[in-house]
């Protein structure tokens, strides 16, 4: 269970908003919920799906799996999902702390969609 500073499960938390808003909009992170509305989301998610099968398929198994938003994609050399020439060296860095075919000590996987929240992760 995860538990806030004072000792209150997370899901009874009333108001998520950080101030003190009348009638608060902000969505409760613990609920999984996908970005369909995003153009790119969907091929995004898939290229992450893709790349967990390419290490299953090639017998690697991930010491460390990174989920996150648009910094951990772009290890990956993309953003929102496409490729990025001015990405390239930051794909090479991942690859050499991060791939022991690259020489690395610990065998690393970037799943991250460029935008995502903790709710988006969950999904």
């Amino acid at each position: 269970k995860i538990h806030a500073q004072l000792g209150s499960e997370l899901r009874d938390v009333r108001d998520w908003c950080l101030a003190s808003v009348p009638n608060c909009s902000c969505k409760d992170p613990l609920l999984a919920e996908p970005r369909f509305e995003r153009e790119g989301w969907m091929e995004a998610h898939q290229l992450n799906q893709l790349l967990m099968r390419n290490f299953s398929d090639n017998h690697r198994q991930p010491d460390v799996v990174f989920l996150g938003d648009s910094i951990t994609e772009e290890w990956n050399g993309r953003h929102h999902g496409n490729k990025t020439i001015h990405l390239n060296q930051t794909h090479a860095v991942f690859q050499d702390y991060f791939q022991k075919r690259h020489g690395a000590q610990f065998e690393g996987l970037a799943l991250g969609i460029a935008g995502d929240k903790t709710r988006n992760l969950l999904w």
